[in-house]
């Protein structure tokens, strides 16, 4: 849904037709943080050896090319300087990579939770390579833009929530994000307000998509050259390209 929201023609290519994945930098810089993460939580490695193991695999996982040279180092020492103090902050993890199934209006969903841990209470987390901070003080009346971004981030936990719940019995106290690359730990808490809003949320997306006649990409020359994983296969990806040299 989030991908509608970002370009349909990239939701088109990827969900309808299937068109091959071709994954950039960044995505495969965030998809090899989280199998390092995933392999030390379900203890298969030790902190010393998930660091020795992201220095010595970055290369040949992280084949994609940066925006700039000077990127892939920043990107490359910051993973460096988080997996140097490694350490999770709960202790208790219940899973790592947790499947949940539900369903909003009988369509069926899937997720994946990175982390469910026990403190005191469930707590859902998501590691994310993308910076996030706390909330603002006046969020809710004047949200910035990183209030903005940690909403839309929040519907994914809260639908998650939601499956954790079916799952297990109960709602979890927090729904956390690892920012590892400016190591950074947000945490909100988990109201059950938040369910109705959410759900509601991803039943219009649902609607809307099912009803969708007009593809038009959104055209955004950083995007498409360096987030989307279907832009070989995308008809408009030469008119983006275009759009930095006009």
């Amino acid at each position: 849904m989030t991908s509608y929201e970002m370009c349909k023609q990239q939701w088109l290519l990827n969900y309808i037709f299937h068109e091959p994945k071709q994954s950039g930098f960044f995505a495969q810089y965030g998809s090899f943080m989280h199998s390092v993460l995933e392999s030390h939580l379900k203890k298969e490695i030790t902190a010393d050896e998930a660091l020795i193991f992201y220095i010595t695999h970055f290369d040949q996982a992280v084949t994609g090319r940066a925006p700039s040279e000077k990127m892939r180092h920043s990107f490359f020492k910051q993973g460096i300087d988080y997996l140097s103090g490694l350490d999770f902050p709960h202790k208790n993890i219940v899973a790592v990579e947790e499947r949940v199934e539900f369903e909003i209006d009988s369509v069926p969903y899937v997720g994946y939770v990175d982390v469910l841990s026990e403190d005191g209470g469930l707590i859902i987390t998501d590691h994310k390579s993308h910076p996030l901070f706390p909330y603002s003080k006046n969020h809710l009346i004047r949200p910035t833009k990183n209030d903005l971004e940690l909403d839309s981030y929040l519907r994914q936990q809260v639908l998650y929530a939601y499956g954790i719940k079916q799952k297990y019995g109960e709602y979890p106290i927090k729904l956390e994000f690892n920012s590892f690359r400016k190591r950074t730990f947000v945490s909100v808490p988990f109201s059950e307000s938040m369910i109705g809003p959410t759900l509601s949320w991803a039943s219009n997306t649902h609607k809307t998509i099912s009803n969708t006649t007009d593809w038009a990409p959104t055209i955004d020359y950083f995007v498409c050259n360096n987030l989307c994983d279907v832009n070989k296969s995308c008809p408009y990806f030469e008119q983006c390209r275009g759009v930095a040299l006009g």
